[in-house]
């Protein structure tokens, strides 16, 4: 039983990392009054970009590389449409997402020409950190993860430090907050939301590397499977914040770890059963954080008159 639990944490840990990465990209975009919803399609591109770019290099580093242009690429589209032309950022963002759940499905069989084959490619391995990883219980659950989740983790410190303890971080909270009254004491609010959708949807796509050359080194047609909608949940749960965002990406994460392992313990029940947990997980968490109510920034206005 202890060694089930141990390895259920493990998981937990390393499942987690896709959605935390996505989830502080999000936090990134609301804090400075962006909707990016785009986070699901942003996440697929990257663990598609990341699968691409290790195969023709045979180098993850590279594959994170391509996934990181992907997410910037997004980002920037995103920004263009509903920033500068002043598009309903909720509709922007779920184009792109309907987009990439396309455009991804098409390149991957242009590319291997298979649906049914896994390709399996170089991906980030679970070298752990060294002495650390033989301590006994928290070596297995903490030190014995590939770079990609330790990087999500101190992304949270990071961002902590970066929205509360700087002053760009402090201009980003009030582009959010309150923008005319940003604007006014001479933030660039629009290159700012420019930076921070950017930032996010690179955020994101890094979580969809996790999500393939970080855990199954191969591509799945639509493998995000909703981690990108999973974030956004996160986001609204840790109550736009990177410590509340960890804890509720930890849950999600040991959710899904419960699912993987429910599914071998009970292999007589129908698996979808087992699937839905983390889905209902999700609904569970914004119901409560709806009855609590918003107090987090003001997300999908348009922002046309800056100081110059």
């Amino acid at each position: 039983m202890a060694e089930y639990l141990i390895n259920l944490a493990a998981q937990a840990i390393r499942l987690s990392a896709p959605i935390l990465m996505a989830a502080l990209g999000g936090v990134y975009a609301s804090r400075s009054g962006v909707l990016n919803i785009s986070l699901e399609g942003c996440m697929l591109t990257g663990a598609l970009a990341g699968v691409i770019g290790s195969h023709y290099t045979q180098s993850p580093w590279l594959g994170l590389l391509l996934g990181i242009a992907a997410g910037v690429f997004l980002g920037l589209i995103m920004a263009v449409f509903s920033l500068t032309f002043g598009a309903n950022q909720a509709v922007v963002g779920t184009g792109i997402n309907i987009f990439c759940t396309g455009i991804t499905a098409y390149v991957f069989r242009a590319i291997f020409a298979t649906t049914t084959t896994t390709v399996k490619v170089n991906g980030f391995s679970p070298d752990g950190i060294p002495l650390l990883r033989d301590i006994p219980v928290l070596g297995v659950i903490l030190f014995g993860h590939n770079v990609l989740v330790y990087f999500a983790f101190a992304m949270v410190a990071v961002t902590h430090v970066f929205l509360y303890h700087t002053m760009a971080g402090t201009n980003l909270r009030a582009c959010g907050e309150n923008s005319s009254a940003a604007n006014s004491l001479g933030v660039k609010v629009v290159k700012t939301r420019y930076l921070a959708t950017v930032l996010s949807s690179t955020l994101a796509a890094i979580g969809g590397v996790a999500l393939s050359i970080g855990n199954i080194n191969t591509f799945v047609e639509d493998m995000s499977s909703g981690k990108g909608w999973i974030a956004l949940a996160a986001v609204s749960f840790g109550r736009w914040s990177p410590l509340g965002v960890l804890a509720a990406s930890v849950l999600f994460g040991l959710s899904d770890a419960f699912q993987l392992r429910m599914q071998i313990a009970i292999s007589g029940a129908p698996y979808q059963y087992f699937q839905m947990i983390p889905y209902v997980m999700t609904i569970i968490v914004l119901i409560w954080t709806g009855r609590r109510g918003s107090l987090g920034p003001k997300t999908g206005e348009y922002f046309e008159k800056e100081m110059r």
